[in-house]
């Protein structure tokens, strides 16, 4: 389909699937209307499609496949339909241009490298209904100064955030229970971190880099079991721990807490 460069569909029409890599590579393909009698959008369908500008996912869209829209990289805009429940793995890889993404209500799990390289995105709003954050999903999102993680989440991935060098503050909700590896390496900017009673684990480097950080609280009466390096090339003895009341002799003497300067 070198030379597509649109595509219509009938309004009357019964269409309900987008097959596996069916415009794929169209790289003249500057508009396309999805009906709103569509729910799947299947793996590759939209793949290196480079000119596409703008997207609207309709309602009627339930599941959006692995690598669907990845490298299109004029994309900056696109809207996601309020049924989608699952955005696949790559969905949305190195859509360099894509500058912000509201996730609808009915999502419950973000793919792993959904939106990796998309390093123009500056904010994303995760609904309430997302569980899990899978590996990689934001990784290498350097422009990506807000984001807020709903309370529902039970696992932040594998180099979820790693990168994302804009990210100021975090507050990791109340239901998580374990940060991956190298979960927020590399977000320089990163100025301070809540950690919720849940958490029991912080895995290996999960705040390697992260430079910027002045304060750090924790709010688990038992100090969280901690990997390697966990706050590996962080000066932490410059930085104040903010625990419970009763747990400043508990974290005074647990691994990679008790190397913080100030612990009240």
């Amino acid at each position: 389909c070198a030379a597509l460069t649109s595509v219509t569909f009938a309004k009357n029409g019964n269409l309900k699937s987008i097959g596996k890599g069916c415009f794929g590579s169209c790289k003249l393909l500057t508009e396309i209307v999805l009906p709103n009698t569509v729910e799947t959008i299947s793996n590759g369908a939209f793949y290196n499609c480079t000119v596409i500008t703008a997207l609207n996912i309709p309602d009627s869209v339930t599941t959006i496949g692995v690598s669907a829209f990845s490298y299109c990289s004029k994309l900056t805009s696109v809207s996601i339909g309020n049924s989608v429940t699952t955005i696949g793995e790559d969905a949305f890889y190195y859509c360099s241009n894509l500058v912000s993404v509201e996730l609808p209500a009915a999502l419950t799990s973000i793919g792993e490298e959904a939106f990796r390289g998309c390093s123009s995105l500056t904010a994303v709003t995760i609904q309430e209904g997302v569980t899990s954050i899978g590996d990689r999903a934001f990784n290498g999102c350097p422009s990506l100064t807000t984001i807020t993680i709903p309370e529902g989440v039970t696992s932040i991935g594998y180099d979820a955030f790693r990168g994302c060098s804009s990210l100021t503050s975090i507050v990791i909700p109340e239901g998580v229970t374990s940060i991956g590896e190298e979960a927020f390496c590399g977000c320089s900017s990163l100025k301070s971190i809540t950690i919720p009673e849940s958490v029991k684990t912080i895995h290996d480097n999960a705040f390697l880099y992260c430079i910027g950080l002045t304060s750090v609280t924790s709010l688990n009466p038992t100090p969280p079991t901690c990997g390697t390096d966990v706050f590996g090339i962080v000066n932490v003895g410059n930085i104040t721990l903010e625990v419970p009341a009763e747990s400043v002799s508990l974290y005074q003497s647990a691994q990679t807490w008790k190397d913080f300067g100030t612990i009240k």
